[in-house]
């Protein structure tokens, strides 16, 4: 033919074997339930259409700027179409057959209504954005043991199942600047390849990485639609801030013994998962979503994470959570339970008004500013560097199961209400505050308050009620409060050691001590009340101060130097 309304109909199969030169093809070619073979090179100089029914179609290289439709319910096999320079206005293959690709794949328009294969690793694309419209779809499944890269414009749509990869570098390669979304689920040999050009990774059903050698790489933004993503080797989302993750639809998963690393922003009001046993798991930017299970060992670095829901860190005291970069914070108002120890470089925040952070395993950071409910579960604080705990006494700190240990050379400034009937132990060289109104006690009092010997200055400023021993074995600075006991008060473990009575306001010793002991020297800015009830009061070390000092109980008192003459 030579225009696109003329047609060729073979009852019989047609091939072109004896042929020595190409073929021009214009209009439509029909082989009635007939194998239809074309292996010479075709050029297209108008619409075309190759149809063969029930029988098979097989064509060579075809070129030529113009749409071919491709037709049958049998198999159909194409050589190279199109080229990047040069591709077709349009390729249709339908029918209900299914549909085997050899070779690159060049056209405008690309639309497979079969199920296709790869005969080869091949790279589908065009060169024009043709939107809105897909322009690459395919239908149903692609399947074959080759690798795939797509180097699109427009738009492209895999509707089915994806089973591909030849087990040699990556199976999915997306380069082109259109989008890719994958309906079905995602199987391939080896990793998944996003280049820092290729569009947006639209995944709405579970991927599945077979294998290990080589590394999925996603350089622009992906979205993840309630699904499962599973990968032995490492997988990296995202190469900026400018990239974005969005989680959607419903939860999350990450599994498999693969790391995986987000340096994009993750985004999304669903929950976030990673399975326990999996891969290390890193983010290097903000994140937000409704909550999620991050088990094994998670690097936080430089970013807030937004949790709308109850954010579980690590699953066993073996795992890690890594603080590293820059400060770290801790927004929505979803409770932050981490389970792991927790080491850090860096500064630990939350938000004012956010939802609880629960210590189960020891913890170090580098200070910051803990500004809502904090649970320290039988654990230990290390903090390096200047640490708040609460901005108003409506915040509160509970300390929970065992003892609980604040320690290390960071000064410590308590704002919130202290409560829980565990003990409470105090070490390193930074100091401890206790600000105003920063009660201890007041509902659930400790069953002990330690302060070690040579650590840093304990100031306390609000009330402390404790229900166990006593044992302040350093400076201590008590100002306008009232410290109650049942048990023996100890403060200061040699005359080197200072109490101080704060100008701020009169200070009493109360409660049901057995013994209330003061071995350090006591210096008064105000008054000081001792009441012991029938419990044994001494104060070993010397008192000054113009101030009074009262002393009541039903046994023995002892005192040292009381005054001087000045």
């Amino acid at each position: 033919g030579n225009n696109s309304g003329d047609s060729l109909t073979f009852t019989n199969g047609v091939s072109d074997a004896s042929l020595t030169a190409g073929i021009q093809l214009a209009g439509a070619i029909l082989a009635v339930d007939n194998p239809l073979n074309l292996n010479k090179a075709i050029t297209l100089t108008a619409v075309s259409t190759v149809s063969s029914g029930l029988g098979t179609i097989s064509l060579a290289t075809v070129t030529g700027a113009y749409a071919l439709t491709l037709s049958n319910s049998a198999a159909t096999g194409t050589s190279t179409i199109g080229t990047s320079g040069t591709p077709l206005t349009s390729l249709t293959v339908d029918g209900g057959g299914t549909y085997t690709m050899n070779g690159n794949i060049y056209a405008e328009q690309i639309t497979v209504s079969d199920a296709a294969m790869l005969g080869a690793s091949i790279t589908i694309g065009d060169s024009t954005n043709g939107a809105p419209v897909n322009d690459i779809d395919f239908a149903l499944t692609l399947g074959g043991a080759y690798d795939l890269s797509l180097a699109a414009a427009g738009e492209v749509r895999i509707q089915g199942n994806v089973t591909i990869g030849d087990g040699t570098g990556a199976s999915l390669i997306h380069g082109g600047s259109g989008t890719l979304e994958c309906s079905g689920t995602v199987t391939v040999a080896q990793g998944i390849s996003q280049t820092a050009a290729g569009g947006t990774v639209t995944f709405r059903d579970d991927v599945t990485v077979s294998g290990s050698a080589t590394a999925s790489d996603f350089q622009n933004s992906v979205v993840l639609d309630g699904l499962t993503f599973s990968t032995p080797g490492t997988a990296t989302f995202g190469s900026s801030a400018l990239d974005l993750v969005t989680i959607s639809t419903a939860t999350v998963i990450m599994t498999g013994a693969g790391a995986k690393t987000f340096n994009a922003v993750v985004s999304g009001t669903v929950g976030l998962n990673q399975v326990a046993g999996s891969g290390d798991i890193t983010f290097n930017e903000d994140v937000t979503a409704a909550g999620g299970n991050w088990y094994g060992n998670v690097t936080l670095s430089g970013l807030t994470v937004d949790s709308s829901a109850l954010l579980t860190i690590g699953d066993a005291s073996a795992d890690v959570l890594t603080l590293s970069g820059a400060a770290v914070t801790f927004a929505g108002a979803g409770q932050k339970t981490i389970n792991a120890g927790v080491s850090g470089t860096v500064a630990l925040n939350q938000t004012t008004g956010t939802g609880a952070i629960v210590f189960m395993e020891n913890t170090q950071i580098a200070g910051g500013a803990l500004d809502a409910n904090v649970t320290f579960d039988a654990m230990t604080l290390t903090t390096t560097a200047a640490l708040a705990l609460g901005d108003a006494n409506t915040d509160t700190v509970t300390l929970a199961t065992g003892l609980v240990t604040w320690q290390g050379a960071g000064n410590i400034t308590v704002t919130s209400i202290t409560n829980g009937a565990v003990g409470l132990s105090l070490d390193g060289t930074g100091t401890k505050t206790f600000a105003t109104g920063a009660v201890v006690g007041g509902s659930t009092p400790p069953t002990g308050l330690t302060q070690v010997d040579g650590s840093g200055l304990l100031t306390m400023n609000a009330n402390a009620t404790i229900a166990g021993a006593i044992a302040l074995n350093g400076d201590v600075t008590l100002s306008n409060m009232t410290l109650g006991g049942n048990n023996t008060i100890t403060i200061g473990n040699a005359a080197a050691d200072t109490f101080t009575v704060g100008a701020g306001g009169a200070v009493t010793i109360n409660g049901t001590p057995t013994s209330v002991t003061v071995n350090a020297a006591t210096a008064l800015s105000n008054g000081l009340t001792i009441s012991a009830g029938t419990g044994t009061i001494s104060m070993t070390a010397g008192v000054t101060g113009a101030q009074s000092l009262t002393l009541s109980n039903s046994a023995a008192t002892g005192t040292s130097t009381i005054g001087t003459s000045g």
